[in-house]
């Protein structure tokens, strides 16, 4: 059996006190960051995201328009761009690889990017990465997509839509794992 602390855990309410307005960020972005806060914390794994976070794991959360998104376990913070334009590889409905930017991705409602933008960047505070680094070669990252597979995803599916992210960035090459794209696709939508 193992004891939970729940007195440690962060309420959206509490997750909002540490929001900081940053470079270019509008007033409404702190109310579409609730909104997405809610529609998060609606789902299983978003459920299972927020619970993971506490005082000690999570500083603060900047707005931003421009410049991106990230989350960095080692400081404990996370920026997200609510421009929610981040442009990345997507499996449509089709099984094909399309290109798609965050918002389109979430069927153009900003809830469900902001959900999803968030989900990922905390997952990163929980320390769960998407890049593997070489030991022989430190400074050449390896796309694993760990967190994409544990938390956007599965967020995806929860919040209704019909998307899987099948790429850390613009470019996905199939051809290293010796899999088609669709191959690669069908093994990722059954995560």
């Amino acid at each position: 059996m193992t004891f939970v602390d729940w007195t440690g855990l962060l309420s959206v309410a509490e997750i909002m006190e540490k929001v900081v307005l940053g470079k270019g960020a509008r007033k409404g972005d702190r109310e579409r960051l609730r909104k997405g806060l809610e529609e998060l914390e609606r789902t299983c794994t978003g459920k299972e995201i927020l619970d993971g976070l506490t005082d000690e794991n999570f500083k603060s959360i900047t707005l931003v328009r421009g410049g991106g998104s990230w989350g960095s376990y080692g400081t404990h913070e996370v920026q997200i761009d609510m421009n929610l334009n981040e442009v990345t590889l997507y499996a449509g409905p089709d099984n094909k690889p399309k290109l798609m930017g965050l918002k389109e991705s979430a069927g153009y409602s900003t809830e469900k990017a902001v959900a999803l933008s968030a989900g990922h960047e905390f997952g990163h505070l929980l320390g769960v990465g998407d890049f593997v680094y070489r030991v022989y070669e430190p400074d050449i990252k390896l796309p694993r997509m760990r967190n994409v597979m544990k938390h956007d995803n599965p967020l995806r599916r929860e919040l209704g839509l019909p998307t899987a992210r099948i790429a850390y960035g613009k470019s996905f090459k199939c051809e290293a794992s010796g899999m088609s794209d669709t191959d690669v696709i069908r093994y990722i939508r059954r995560q």
